[in-house]
């Protein structure tokens, strides 16, 4: 994200002290390299012919996880009966 915006997180929370902006980016960093790991193991295991949405749905997984999104916090995918 630092990289997208061309900005530092600890910038873009505004912390001033030089050593608390360090660790807050390295955490950041390092919480961030984690979850994209994961989220690219994730998208390798499925099969070669999975189509984009179940990419996508492999990512988001993997990040509700990191999140602590429970099942039941996550929107309905299909309609109910009734």
């Amino acid at each position: 994200m630092a990289n997208r915006l061309r900005c530092r997180p600890s910038a873009l929370l505004g912390v001033t002290d030089s050593w608390v902006a360090f660790c807050t980016d390295r955490a950041l960093f390092t919480f961030g390299t984690t979850v994209e790991g994961d989220m690219d193991e994730a998208e390798t295991r499925l099969p070669k012919n999975a189509k984009e949405a179940a990419h996508r749905r492999a990512r988001q997984r993997v990040l509700d996880e990191y999140l602590g999104v429970e099942l039941s916090e996550q929107p309905e995918r299909f309609r109910s009966v009734g």
